[in-house]
């Protein structure tokens, strides 16, 4: 018996006005959310890269010298700390005359996004390439934040088309009974 109920209500005016706005308001809210998760994507994968960057310039004459000194807890503790930096999944210091040293875990390689660069420490004014860094970056990061935003993102949109549907609704059949009873 409620299905007929309900039959009837959306063969009236006001109920196909209702699903026409919830049908307009949800291709719309498809395609800003689409943008704004694409827009946050893009900014979350140069932020990264920044982290990356920024690792490196931080980093880089620190690594450089104990590598140099061949001082393997020190530079262990360096990239450990490292790897906790924002975005960053892992980092590796290679060189000649001693074990790889890393930290973290390195994604897979469509995830990553990842800068190798010689370790050159100067003595003397002479110039020794002692080694690698490398510093990876991990877009999983960037697709969990995305995950998160999607949610947030679609209640509030939700809640908006909810209230505006109804609304438009209400104000419709309010003027459609006005003009009526006229």
């Amino acid at each position: 018996m409620a299905r007929l109920g309900l039959s009837r209500w959306f063969s009236s005016v006001s109920g196909r006005l209702l699903a026409a706005i919830l049908a307009l308001c949800l291709a719309i809210t498809g395609i800003v959310t689409a943008v704004q998760l694409y827009a946050e994507y893009q900014k979350d994968l140069r932020n990264i890269e920044s982290s990356v960057s920024q690792a490196r310039e931080a980093l880089a004459r620190t690594i450089e010298i104990s590598t140099w000194e061949m001082n393997i807890p020190s530079l262990k503790l360096i990239l450990d700390d490292a790897v906790r930096l924002p975005g960053l999944a892992y980092i590796e210091v290679t060189g000649p005359g001693f074990p790889v040293l890393s930290a973290g875990r390195r994604p897979r390689e469509e995830l990553e996004i990842s800068l190798t660069e010689p370790l050159r420490y100067t003595q003397d004014e002479q110039v020794n390439q002692i080694g690698f860094l490398t510093i990876v970056g991990s877009k999983k990061f960037a697709q969990d934040h995305l995950w998160e935003r999607l949610w947030v993102i679609l209640a509030g949109q939700a809640a908006f088309i909810f209230i505006l549907s109804f609304a438009i609704l209400i104000l419709t059949h309010a003027i459609i009974l006005r003009h009526l009873k006229t």
